[in-house]
């Protein structure tokens, strides 16, 4: 074994760890955080509580910018890296071309809207009212790049047998 044989499966389980955090975290998001943390319109007294929830909110969309900031390197320059090695490979077939690209356009896509939304959560004090969550349909997306990654092994097996 040489320092080859543990490079590529190594960068494979780094690619699959930030794409499943990418994932997790936006469903987090979605499901728990986002629906926990609706408020009401207050009414006299309760106005600290609202601005503390949204404090919380903001702090949680800090640090999870911070981490998709991350997992979305990670993912772009292992996938670039995973991406030539496979291509290199003589047995690629035109299927596999099409569904590496639809996958990259699919990543690629969630990595926008995450950062469009992380930018408009940065510019205004209750995005939330001026507009809807993009976490369920970056979480979506991220799903959907997992099942074309799961696809893409497939392909790939059936073309080296």
């Amino acid at each position: 074994m040489n320092g080859v044989d543990v490079f590529w499966p190594a960068l494979r389980w780094l690619h699959v760890i930030a794409a499943a955090g990418w994932v997790g975290s936006a469903l987090f998001y979605a499901i728990v955080l986002k629906p926990s943390l609706k408020i009401e319109i207050p009414t006299d007294g309760q106005q600290e509580h609202v601005n503390a929830v949204k404090k919380l909110e903001m702090a949680v969309a800090r640090k999870q910018r911070r981490f998709l900031e991350v997992a979305a390197f990670t993912i772009i320059i292992s996938g670039a890296l995973l991406a030539l090695n496979r291509m290199s490979q003589p047995n690629i077939s035109l299927t596999y071309v099409i569904v590496l690209g639809s996958k990259v356009a699919v990543t690629a896509l969630a990595v926008f809207i995450a950062f469009r939304e992380a930018d408009r959560n940065k510019r205004y004090i209750d995005a939330a009212k001026l507009a809807p969550s993009s976490s369920g349909v970056i979480a979506g997306l991220g799903a959907l790049a997992i099942l074309l990654a799961i696809i893409l092994r497939e392909i790939y097996e059936k073309s080296v047998i």
